[in-house]
């Protein structure tokens, strides 16, 4: 598990052919390029969205990721699913959404090259580790859930939101110069 960039790596135990897609590069695509986000959102098995990339380089105060904005549908369920390119590469891990009042249509997935050097740490990890970084990834999970949830009191929600607005004025600001 990795808290911090929203994964976690499984082994398989068993010897099977498992279906796999082929893992891109992150640094490549640019804003406008098409994508598509695959899951399996509420109780729709094996559902695609199609959208295009907002941003390559977006980021919030609780996941230490680079993470690709998108248009495409990011539900319940697909969170987690790769998010693929037009060469059927997996760019990136569809992660969470902003939705209600003033926002609609806007997902996150965490850059895959976030991800790829990660893995191979991750593989070697005994089981002291394993159950060190569970409980971090438990804690993180708590702290996104509650951000999340109705428990965040409207001054919270408010600052939180503060910090993303400005975030993404940083961003325009320095698209502009």
């Amino acid at each position: 598990l990795d808290e911090e960039r929203d994964f976690a790596l499984l082994k398989a135990t068993a010897a099977k052919d498992y279906a796999f897609v082929k893992i891109g590069d992150s640094n490549t695509c640019s804003e406008g390029d098409a994508v598509i986000a695959a899951g399996s959102p509420l109780i729709f098995e094996s559902s695609f969205t199609k959208g295009i990339i907002s941003s390559t380089k977006r980021s919030f105060p609780f996941l230490q990721a680079r993470l690709i904005q998108t248009d495409a549908a990011i539900n319940p369920g697909n969170s987690g699913g790769p998010l693929i390119n037009h060469s059927g590469e997996v760019i990136g891990i569809n992660s969470l959404k902003l939705s209600g009042g003033k926002v609609e249509g806007i997902g996150f997935a965490v850059a895959i090259n976030d991800v790829k050097h990660h893995i191979a740490a991750k593989q070697a990890m005994n089981d002291g580790e394993l159950t060190l970084a569970l409980n971090r990834a438990e804690k993180k999970i708590q702290e996104v859930s509650r951000w999340r949830s109705e428990e965040v009191t409207r001054d919270e929600k408010r600052v939180m939101d503060r910090i993303i607005e400005e975030q993404w004025e940083r961003e325009r600001r320095r698209r502009e110069l």
